[in-house]
């Protein structure tokens, strides 16, 4: 009788004191360590982990956390379907002038807005001309373009926010590569052809169309 009374109360402690059991690093989920490649990986993980602890609170808090994360990369994604569906030069020639088109958003949240510029031919040939003058058979930088053609210095020219400035001399270089009479990459531009005006340029660009 003693014995049974005995294992009992034993039975009753051991009820007393269970505890049930965590594995390792759950209490902190935050700060676990993982093997997830990805920001989305790990919060499905932790989410999964979370559950079968049933700690259903803070499962609840990761799986709103991963509601939003897929809803701003889904928006991300359609803002960047929308900005690569705009051809990032689109140039109409007029007899005296082209009608430069461009795209351009302040954010990466914002749908492009239509930028329309209007080009002189005659500035066109002016910045030929400036091009040749400088043309040692490498490419050439922007800089030293610039300076050449507005006869300023390079911070002059870059403090300048209307279309004699660096944002027109980048539209007008873009103009020139559109028509394939030099490559501008990287900030250096490089002559493919000796021709020395835009008209000479249009005429060859139309022939191999």
């Amino acid at each position: 009788m003693v014995e049974k009374f005995i294992k009992q109360i034993e039975t009753i402690e051991k009820v007393e004191h269970w505890k049930p059991k965590k594995t390792k690093g759950r209490e902190k989920i935050i700060t676990r360590q993982s093997k997830a490649k990805t920001f989305k990986k790990w919060l499905q993980s932790s989410i999964t982990l979370l559950h079968n602890d049933k700690n259903f609170e803070k499962e609840e808090e990761l799986k709103f956390i991963l509601e939003k994360y897929k809803f701003y990369t889904e928006k991300d994604q359609v803002y960047l379907e929308q900005w690569k569906s705009k051809s990032s030069l689109e140039v109409i020639s007029h007899p005296e002038y082209f009608e430069v088109i461009t795209y351009q958003r302040e954010t990466k949240f914002e749908k492009p807005k239509k930028i329309v510029k209007e080009i002189t031919k005659e500035e066109i040939n002016k910045l030929i001309v400036s091009i040749n003058r400088v043309n040692n058979g490498e490419p050439i930088p922007t800089r030293k373009i610039a300076e050449e053609h507005y006869k300023r210095s390079w911070n002059e020219i870059l403090a300048d926010r209307t279309q004699n400035g660096q944002q027109g001399l980048n539209i007008m270089l873009r103009l020139l590569a559109h028509y394939e009479w030099i490559v501008y990459l990287g900030g250096f531009t490089t002559i493919l052809n000796e021709d020395s005006n835009i008209e000479e340029i249009i005429k060859k660009h139309l022939k191999k169309d």
